[in-house]
């Protein structure tokens, strides 16, 4: 799956979502990854990932995302990566992220651990300013004047 797959499939995913926090991890087959945490939206969420991926990789065709509450982890090792995302608890997504890192690698470690937490209050949609000023009127054209010159 190339990264233009990533990116459409994380679009549609977040048109179906009303998700208030979201967190994805976008990751190649070497292990290197780039990741979000509770971002506004999916689309923000796959978006960042994709982008921080694609700084250390030009493979990054794999992905995952979670919009729910819940705790989340990503376990490195030299040419591995394990995560967990919207586990139940701390101890839960640290297991399963390094049990799928030692899946291609024995030297895994917890590189990051944290809660998805949906923000507490979302703020409003901003309103428009003050109209701007009236585009200035285009003057009417004004014929040039003839200038006869002598002989």
């Amino acid at each position: 799956m190339n990264w233009k797959r990533v990116v459409s499939l994380g679009l549609l995913l977040s048109a179906s979502s009303g998700a208030s926090a979201a967190s994805a991890i976008t990751y190649d087959k070497d292990g290197r990854y780039g990741y979000s945490i509770n971002q506004s939206s999916l689309t923000t969420a796959m978006q960042r990932s994709l982008h921080y991926c694609a700084a250390r990789s030009r493979n990054c065709g794999q992905s995952a995302s979670t919009t729910s509450e819940g705790y989340s982890a990503i376990a490195t090792g030299t040419i591995a990566l394990g995560f967990a995302l919207g586990e139940k608890t701390a101890d839960a997504a640290q297991r399963k992220a390094e049990r799928m890192c030692r899946e291609r690698a024995n030297d895994c470690t917890l590189a990051l651990l944290w809660r998805e937490t949906p923000p507490r209050y979302l703020e409003p949609p901003q309103l428009p300013g003050a109209p701007g000023p009236a585009p200035a009127a285009t003057p009417a054209p004004v014929p040039a004047a003839r200038i006869d010159q002598p002989g």
